[in-house]
């Protein structure tokens, strides 16, 4: 079952947020036929619009 086509959706942590060492000068990027952003664990949607990673610096892949 299929409610979705696949580009509508991504994930921020694992598809929009560049791989370190880039994610230190490089912002995420929502591609063009993202409809839906899902955000699991941390950071949350809030946490993120405000550019923040409350998470232990070794998990935080956003150290800028």
């Amino acid at each position: 079952m299929n409610f979705w086509p696949p580009e509508w959706c991504v994930s921020f942590k694992n598809q929009l947020q560049p791989r370190f060492p880039m994610n230190l000068v490089r912002m995420a990027q929502l591609p063009p036929d993202a409809r839906i952003v899902v955000f699991t664990g941390q950071p949350r949607p809030h946490e993120a619009a405000a550019g923040k990673w409350p998470a232990k610096w070794y998990k935080n892949t956003t150290s800028r």
